[in-house]
């Protein structure tokens, strides 16, 4: 510098340090990243992540979805509605699938599952949780059909496919057969 200007070597030199600043914070970063990266296992060649539970929240904290092993040891993933309850379920239980819809009240509203012995069905349930509707399919060779309609009280009007021959029945509250046809 002379007689207070800058000089071109000046200029040049201070560009040339700010690049090399630049530089400097450039690879810093790129630094952290790779050595974050590995800390947090996103090098992982398995891919893999492995928990006993996990939880999805939403931007307020509440729980909104979980996946983890149920009660009775199959797994389960749970949906949350904003209020926190559950809304949905979808399981295994004892080696068969179950999806549980539920209503704000917690109570079961519907039901899609394959039992134990083997039949695929359909299940809704009023307030109460009485069975309102059934729709069976019976897992013996025949897959015959069934359909149940519940009524207040108890009584309910099932039709079904007995031995290749349909029928229908009605029956009282205690499961008894009250008319039959044929």
């Amino acid at each position: 510098m002379k007689d207070g200007t800058v000089s071109l070597e000046d200029k040049r030199l201070g560009r040339l340090e700010r690049a090399v600043r630049r530089q400097r914070i450039l690879i810093t970063g790129i630094l952290a990243v790779a050595a974050l990266s590995v800390l947090l296992g996103a090098t992982n060649p398995n891919k893999e992540v492995t928990a006993q539970r996990f939880v999805v929240k939403d931007g307020q904290g509440h729980v909104r979805a979980a996946l983890s092993m149920g009660p009775a040891g199959g797994p389960s993933l749970s949906l949350y509605d904003q209020a926190g309850r559950m809304q949905a379920d979808l399981s295994v239980i004892l080696d068969h699938p179950q999806l549980n819809l539920y209503r704000k009240n917690g109570n079961a509203a519907a039901e899609i599952a394959i039992g134990t012995d083997d039949n695929a069905g359909i299940w809704l349930l009023d307030h109460s949780k009485r069975e309102r509707l059934v729709l069976q399919l019976r897992g013996d060779e025949e897959d015959a059909p069934v359909l149940k309609l519940g009524v207040e009280g108890g009584a309910n009007l099932v039709a079904a496919v007995i031995r290749t021959q349909p029928a229908l029945v009605m029956l009282n509250a205690s499961g008894s057969s009250i008319w039959q046809a044929p």
